[in-house]
């Protein structure tokens, strides 16, 4: 029998995937939002007890969910893998992400989104007939890609999805700051996925109840060592922190950013190397900018942010700032800069 053809089914799949990728977009901040920081908020500082315990719940859930609903999904340091989910499979995973999100796992919502695009891409699929493989992957990939794209429905509706002006020049100092930049977060970045892929190799695949537990305990610790350290909330450790990146520049002190750069590099080469599957890593921008706020307060010997002005107006980490311009207009390639991290990874995975 003939397939049909996969364009219907892959607008279908896309259109859809785009609005229930947002509904989930939004149930995984709010309920980052309520756990991390409405509940907080009632205290002067968060409890060594409520972190360690929301932490070990989240452990628990991922364990029991894993072991009794599902185990699909893929190591997170191998990166998102598109491929259909049934109804079933993507239960297991939507639960388990779920648990480990709003329980402060230092990892990232996008194959939240994925996993939902390529649920969607599947029953697109077979509503419209589709057979042939190769189409069927055509319209899973578009559903997938329809998911991913959530990400940028709250910016655009909210008009804060703007683009800033190009320099007209290139200013040799700030260049030198953005290269001081790249290397201090890539050398941090693959520090923690080698961690990682060696936490990786020794535990295995799972799910193990104890390993979960003992990812949660430290996780916990680096949480409570920072809240110690420098009076910040536990957020800045725990959750994957993107939504905090424009806050980063409001902290005071190099060493205050320095102390979070280091024990956010620790949580997340834990969560990278034990909590192995259904979760997708966050993106390196979290990273990358705390190592652009340090460098701006060593750079102006702690002199507070807010009273910072360059002599056209613009203020630091506007994106009307040369700096700024060049890691987010150019976002994609910073991905380069986990190229030794994926290879040591791999020369790892190769000698197990």
């Amino acid at each position: 029998m003939q397939t049909k053809r996969p364009l219907p089914a892959m607008l279908v799949a896309a259109v859809i995937s785009l609005a229930l990728g947002y509904v989930v977009l939004e149930a995984v901040n709010a309920g980052i939002a309520f756990v991390w920081e409405s509940v907080p908020e009632n205290w002067d500082s968060t409890p060594a007890w409520y972190v360690i315990g929301v932490l070990l719940i989240a452990a628990v859930l991922v364990y029991v969910v894993r072991k009794f609903v599902g185990d699909t999904g893929h190591s997170p340091l191998g990166g998102i893998k598109v491929s259909p989910l049934s109804p079933k499979e993507y239960l297991g995973a939507i639960l388990a992400i779920l648990a480990s999100l709003w329980g402060g796992i230092v990892l990232g919502p996008e194959v939240a989104l994925v996993a939902t695009g390529s649920v969607i891409g599947g029953l697109s699929a077979k509503l419209f007939k589709v057979t042939d493989l190769q189409d069927v992957k055509k319209v899973v990939g578009l559903g997938a890609l329809g998911g991913i794209l959530a990400l940028f429905v709250g910016p655009i509706l909210s008009g804060n999805m703007q683009l800033g002006s190009t320099p007209t020049a290139i200013e040799v100092d700030q260049l030198g700051w953005a290269i001081l930049v790249a290397i201090i977060a890539t050398i941090a970045v693959t520090v923690a996925r080698l961690i990682a892929a060696l936490l990786a190799r020794a535990t295995g695949g799972g799910p193990h109840l104890s390993i979960l537990v003992g990812a949660a305990l430290v996780i916990a610790a680096t949480a409570l060592i920072m809240q110690a350290w420098t009076g910040e909330g536990v957020i800045y450790v725990t959750t994957s922190g993107e939504e905090l990146i424009t806050e980063l520049p409001t902290l005071t002190s190099a060493s205050t950013v320095a102390a979070i750069i280091l024990l956010k590099t620790i949580a997340y080469a834990v969560s990278l190397g034990y909590w192995r599957r259904s979760i997708r890593e966050p993106k390196i921008k979290y990273i990358e900018k705390e190592v652009e706020v340090i460098v701006e307060k060593i750079v102006n010997r702690d002199i507070e942010v807010e009273k910072i002005v360059y002599k056209d107006g613009r203020k630091p980490f506007s994106f009307g700032n040369p700096l700024s311009s060049l890691l987010h207009e150019h976002e994609p390639k910073i991905e380069l800069k986990t190229q030794l991290g994926r290879e040591l990874t791999k020369l790892i995975n190769e000698n197990k």
